[in-house]
């Protein structure tokens, strides 16, 4: 159930979702920009998952393509990934960050 709910939370809209995931195993589901993903817990107000890339994230369906951070804190805006490139806006440098 967790990972059915956050695969449709990352393909309902908002254009940069992607409309389709392949579930792994587990907690653990295949994102075909963020890559592969661990759910850690998802419901109605919102859905924790961790990235090798990005580390601890969390965010809800209204707020995609946004994402809290959880180290070092803060607000980000997912650009995409390009070429294995994770791009995201950094509110709290005021920067991109290329991951």
């Amino acid at each position: 159930m967790t990972i059915r709910f956050f695969i449709s939370l990352i393909r309902i809209d908002h254009p940069k979702f992607i409309s389709h995931g392949i579930i792994g195993s587990e907690n653990w589901i295949f994102h075909t920009e963020l890559t592969w993903l661990y759910v850690e817990s998802s419901s109605s107000i919102g859905t924790w998952f961790w990235s090798e890339k990005l580390g601890w994230g969390w965010s809800r369906k209204d707020l995609w393509p946004y994402i809290w951070k959880n180290s070092p804190e803060g607000w980000v805006y997912f650009f995409g990934n390009q070429d294995g490139t994770l791009t995201f806006w950094d509110y709290s440098n005021s920067e991109f960050l290329r991951l």
